[in-house]
């Protein structure tokens, strides 16, 4: 049981704060190592990760799903399971506008591999995992979800939904180190 030796206050800052999701990454989750994240001590955050085999290789980068903007959403939901515990439902969602073969294609891989794990800049820019824990690792991995809709009339929009779902035991930690995406280039959160 978790000793509770701190409290929480709200700033000004804080009461003056952006909603919605920025960028949304994703990587299979069996291109993590089962330890994957490197846990900052003293926080609740991140600050490296490691790959199985090299990061050199496409199947253990990151890779961006942009979304249409202000569509981007990312909610926890806290539950308490049958066997007394609590756990904490997360789903991510966002529009990708304009069906076409290249999305297609793309979105059938998410949709398709096993699960993925999920790093989530929000517009404030912090950046959080989604889809790995300290309690289960990588069991807390996302499925994806792809609906579409071509819309009625000329000004209806037109293209891809992505939810990805899952559930953890943490509240999501904070990543705050590098990650290396799709095209080999490296991105920083801090």
């Amino acid at each position: 049981m978790a000793t509770i030796d701190c409290g929480i206050s709200i700033s000004c800052s804080d009461e003056a704060h952006i909603g919605g999701v920025k960028r949304v990454f994703v990587i299979n989750r069996d291109a993590l190592a089962d330890t994957a994240f490197n846990k900052v001590s003293g926080e609740h955050a991140y600050d490296n990760y490691t790959t199985v085999g090299s990061s050199a290789t496409a199947t253990n980068r990151w890779h961006e799903i942009e979304l249409y903007d202000e569509t981007g959403v990312f909610t926890g939901t806290g539950e308490l399971g049958d066997a007394g515990n609590s756990v904490i439902s997360n789903e991510i969602t966002g529009f990708i506008p304009v069906m076409e073969k290249v999305k297609a294609l793309c979105l059938n891989k998410i949709k398709d591999s096993c699960k993925v794990v999920a790093l989530v800049q929000t517009m404030e820019g912090q950046a959080f995992v989604i889809g790995y824990d300290e309690t289960i690792g990588k069991k807390a991995a996302l499925r994806a979800q792809i609906s579409l809709e071509s819309g009625t009339a000329f000004t209806d929009r037109q293209g891809y939904t992505i939810t990805m779902t899952g559930t953890q035991f943490d509240v999501p930690y904070e990543y705050e180190g590098s990650i290396i995406v799709t095209d080999g280039s490296t991105i920083t959160f801090s």
